[in-house]
């Protein structure tokens, strides 16, 4: 791939999770009750290595819902917050298959991540972290985007999930960036916590 340092293409994992309880009760006008994680299947940059950790941003385009996107590691490894960022060092997905790919691949891949109510919990402080510029939330801080039973399991619930591609390319009038490849298994399981 040639282009621009900010050309890049990746495939990614998406997918929403909601707190019903604070949907229902919420507790500020302005609570998103939810989130979205992008697990990185594949990533190629120019002139970059393709990222190693997570990252969490507010997606304006979302209605600046939070938003964590991030690779997805080697079988058994967990995915790690970046630091300077907001509440770095907390794992928030563990892999149990194949890694994020950076160079095309002849035969089909598996991969699977699992976020435990401990990571789901990390995830909350971190996106509450981000969005109020702190490096440790308080328990009001979290209520006041997830709600008062953000730390009750039986609230929280997937709301969608999908596979996507994206290509970035500023260069349309002298490089050519594409990418292939589809999905052919999209598996949710909800584990015991």
């Amino acid at each position: 791939m040639q282009g621009s340092s900010s050309t890049q293409v990746q495939q990614q994992i998406q997918f929403t999770v909601l707190n019903l309880d604070c949907i229902q009760n919420k507790p500020f006008p302005s609570a998103p009750c939810q989130f979205q994680i992008l697990a990185y299947t594949f990533i190629k940059r120019v002139g970059n290595d393709y990222p190693s950790g997570g990252t969490v941003y507010t997606d304006a385009a979302q209605g600046g819902i939070p938003a964590i996107h991030g690779d997805i590691k080697a079988a058994g490894q967990s995915t790690i917050m970046n630091c300077p960022n907001y509440g770095c060092n907390n794992s928030v997905w563990t892999s149990w298959s194949e890694k994020t790919q950076n160079s095309p691949w002849p035969n089909s891949k598996t991969f699977q991540i699992e976020i435990s109510f401990n990571q789901l919990m990390n995830i909350l402080s971190v996106t509450t972290a981000a969005y109020y510029k702190k490096s440790f939330p308080s328990i009001s801080d979290i209520t006041s985007l997830y709600g008062f039973n953000y730390n009750n399991p039986q609230s929280w619930i997937l709301l969608d999930v999908g596979f996507s591609q994206e290509v970035y390319n500023p260069d349309v009038d002298t490089n050519t960036v594409f990418i292939g490849g589809n999905m052919t298994s999209l598996e949710v399981y909800a584990l015991p916590f």
